[in-house]
């Protein structure tokens, strides 16, 4: 459909045009807030990579709702808000895993595949091969098929 494809051509000129221009804008683990929040998602100090961002992942999914935008946020302002979509959340936990200790992860840009077979486009982030989607539950994700068109790669400095 005409309609599909002109979403679809936007979605990827968004991320070229915003993302790959002015990462650092929307990568911000220095940030006072996400500083804090890191923190706070912390449940113990040890842990490996996965596990770690499965902390971030509780976190963000248990203060942030999911709520469908067409602008996107820096990772104060969804704190702030307490509320963003797929690009919103993601930026925010890639923000917090450095904070966490996490050195290396991933922004993934692909499709979102639905037991139904039905498809969306969708953002989420990778640790160690390791879907993270705070957009729904761990059990939503389990049911969903990711697949990747554009990686990001995320290294802490």
């Amino acid at each position: 459909m005409v309609v599909e494809e002109l979403v679809e051509e936007r979605f990827w000129i968004e991320w070229e045009d915003k993302f790959e221009d002015d990462s650092q804008s929307y990568i911000t683990p220095g940030n006072p807030m996400v500083v804090d929040a890191s923190s706070s998602a912390m449940k113990r100090e040890t842990g490996d990579a996965k596990a770690i961002a499965e902390m971030a992942w509780d976190y963000v999914y248990n203060n942030i709702d999911y709520k469908l935008s067409k602008l996107w946020k820096v990772p104060e302002t969804t704190l702030l808000d307490k509320e963003g979509d797929c690009e919103d959340v993601t930026f925010l936990i890639a923000s917090m895993l450095p904070n966490m200790g996490v050195k290396r992860s991933k922004i993934v840009i692909g499709d979102m595949v639905f037991p139904d077979g039905s498809e969306t486009l969708h953002v989420w982030n990778e640790v160690d091969g390791h879907v993270i989607d705070a957009t729904g539950s761990k059990e939503s994700r389990d049911l969903a098929e990711y697949k990747a068109k554009t990686t990001y790669v995320i290294v802490a400095e």
